[in-house]
Parts: structure tokens; C-alpha cells; sequence
């Protein structure tokens, strides 16, 4: 049932995507339902991934730096491996987290709006910390 319902979903945004001929910002369309809210988070999500892959890559700077400064006095500090290991859990973390918010929440289109929704916020937290923590 959830396979029929996301396909139809996708079917339905496909062809939103597909008839409209004006580029205007799906975040601001008076009216837009459930297919404005899918591109609306998925244009804020592109966004939100280029910043998260842009400070985890500032943040592997800051760490190879700290692992190669702690290698001289103890050879095999490992700090890198973990920190990438630590973000691929988490990027499970997030998308099993916001699936569970996005099913509990209410059986409906908006389903997969609430699930983007919050993988955005959770990305968004996860930049800033990473800012405040490695970049900063």
C-alpha cells in the first residue's frame, strides 16, 4: 500500500514539474498542496547538502591536521577514520529518525513533506554543529 501510494505521489509530481511552464519558487506558491511542499523541501535540501558537505570537508581538514599534530607524540592516533565512520551513522541515523517522525505522524501525502522537513532540520543542525565545533 505505502509502494502505490508513494508512486502515485511521484507520478503526480512528476507531472506538476512537468506542465508547469513558469519557474516560480515552490516555497512561495499560494496554493501549492503537497506538490509544492515536496519540491519547496527538496530545493532546501540541495542547498542544506552542499553546506553540510562543505563543512564535514572543513571539518576533515581541522581533524587530519589535529590527527598528524597528536602522530608525534603517539603514531597511531586515529582520529579521521572515526569522525567519517561517526558521520555515516549518523546520515542513517537521520533519514531512520525522520522516516519513524514522518510515519507516525499522520498517514497522508504529507507524509513525505514531514519526513523531508525533517531531514532539512536535522542537516541544518548538523552543519551548525559542525561549524561550532570543527570550523568555528
Amino acid at each position: 500500500m505505502n509502494l502505490n501510494k508513494s508512486l502515485m505521489i511521484l507520478a503526480f509530481v512528476s507531472t506538476f514539474v512537468w506542465a508547469s511552464d513558469s519557474v516560480e519558487d515552490p516555497c512561495n506558491v499560494q496554493g501549492g498542496g503537497v506538490t509544492a511542499g515536496y519540491l519547496c523541501v527538496e530545493e532546501k535540501m540541495k542547498t542544506a547538502d552542499m553546506e553540510l558537505n562543505k563543512t564535514y570537508q572543513e571539518a576533515i581538514d581541522r581533524i587530519s591536521e589535529e590527527e598528524a599534530f597528536l602522530r608525534n607524540t603517539w603514531s597511531k592516533t586515529e582520529l579521521v577514520a572515526p569522525f567519517r565512520k561517526a558521520q555515516r551513522a549518523w546520515l542513517k541515523y537521520r533519514d531512520a529518525e525522520c522516516e519513524f517522525a514522518g510515519i507516525s505522524s499522520t498517514p497522508s501525502p504529507w507524509q513525505g513533506v514531514q519526513v523531508g522537513e525533517c531531514k532539512l532540520r536535522m542537516t541544518l543542525d548538523r552543519v551548525e554543529y559542525f561549524k561550532r565545533v570543527y570550523v568555528g
